[in-house]
């Protein structure tokens, strides 16, 4: 299982990490950035085709869907999931996206 989560950041801009899922900080290698994703709720979308175009997919759930399902921001990170439904190889396949919701 592989990640990528997004942080905000104070100027408006994101910071976007790839990472993997550890049981514990003191596991991961002491030169690795680390980041601790709170325990909340998420609505959950599903991403489906070629990686490249995930962004219209972000772009859809965050500007329609959402505010069509009057879910509100949590503002903490989000995060896109790959599991085994996703071709790292090819770009192609389904990738969760978990969105923070108060």
């Amino acid at each position: 299982m592989t990640y990528g989560v997004i942080c905000g950041t104070s100027t408006n801009e994101m910071e976007y990490m790839c990472g993997v899922e550890i049981p514990s900080l003191q596991s991961a290698p002491a030169n690795a950035a680390k980041i601790i994703v709170p325990k909340q709720k998420y609505a959950v979308f599903l991403h489906e085709g070629h990686i490249s175009e995930i962004g219209v997919s972000w772009d859809h759930i965050l500007h329609h869907l959402m505010p069509a399902l009057t879910l509100e921001d949590a503002q903490t990170p989000s995060f896109e999931r790959y599991d085994q439904r996703y071709d790292a190889m090819s770009g192609n396949g389904e990738v969760e996206i978990w969105c923070p919701v108060k």
